[in-house]
């Protein structure tokens, strides 16, 4: 039995299959689709910038890149009925390289093709890209390039590969490779920076703030107690008042007795 789109057996077996969903035609509930599928799952960035024709400059119809992983092999036909959920193309394809399908997803080995960014890609139930897509070589000179960014400020893309060649050569191929890659880590390193810094302006003022309302809220005890301390004082000069106020009575009552006696 065959797929008339794929002439490939339906009973085709393998872990990792990849299909194309379109932005304009995939439910809107998509991903919560994919993540309860329980499958580990890869989404690229909406590649809208592809050529079809390069004569013409046409673009190809906006979509994504699917990469699903089964833990044991499942066939065609199954893994066909997961992508039909999406609405995309009916072809799919067995994978028989994740890493370099995970690649293509942001077509970092196709300088040639336009350059999505990694952090773009979608990872869905625990799948990780970059343990997919990156060898361990590759990994530390990513987290290399990133530090000296981040050491040095670097301001623009030429900078950095100026500073690739002058202070980390190994490094230089990494970064004249991942042009649109580089870029967008300076990008965010220096928006980064100034949210950071706004961050920072912005929890000063907030403690500002509260030491301002604790100390409002000090003063207003204060206040408070000063005035039950007056208020208790006139209430015990009252008092003494009311007190001695009988004692003086009496005194004149007697000097007054003691004037008529005489």
């Amino acid at each position: 039995m065959t797929d008339d789109n794929t002439q490939t057996s339906l009973n085709d077996k393998g872990r990792y299959w990849a299909g194309l969903i379109y932005p304009d035609s995939c439910p809107d509930d998509w991903k919560a689709t994919m993540q309860m599928s329980g499958l580990q799952i890869l989404v690229s960035p909406v590649h809208d910038k592809d050529i079809e024709d390069p004569k013409t400059g046409k673009l190809k119809k906006p979509h994504r890149h699917v990469v699903a992983m089964w833990t044991n092999t499942t066939t065609r036909r199954n893994a066909t009925r997961f992508f039909e959920q999406f609405n995309g193309p009916k072809t799919i394809l067995r994978v028989e390289s994740p890493r370099g399908m995970a690649r293509y997803l942001v077509h970092l080995d196709n300088p040639e093709k336009v350059q999505y960014l990694p952090e773009d890609v979608i990872e869905i139930n625990g799948a990780d890209w970059k343990k997919i897509a990156l060898t361990d070589e590759e990994r530390p000179e990513v987290m290399e390039l990133l530090e000296l960014i981040e050491e040095w400020e670097v301001h623009g893309y030429f900078e950095l590969l100026k500073l690739c060649e002058l202070k980390k050569p190994k490094l230089l191929p990494v970064a004249a490779k991942a042009t649109t890659y580089c870029r967008e880590v300076i990008w965010s390193y220096w928006q980064f920076k100034e949210r950071n810094s706004k961050f920072k302006d912005e929890l000063m003022e907030r403690q500002r703030e509260e030491l301002r309302r604790k100390k409002a809220t000090e003063q207003t005890k204060q206040r408070a107690r000063r005035k039950k301390l007056d208020q208790s004082a006139r209430k015990s000069r009252k008092n003494r008042r009311v007190k001695n106020q009988p004692q003086k009575s009496a005194k004149k009552q007697r000097r007054k007795n003691h004037g008529h006696r005489a």
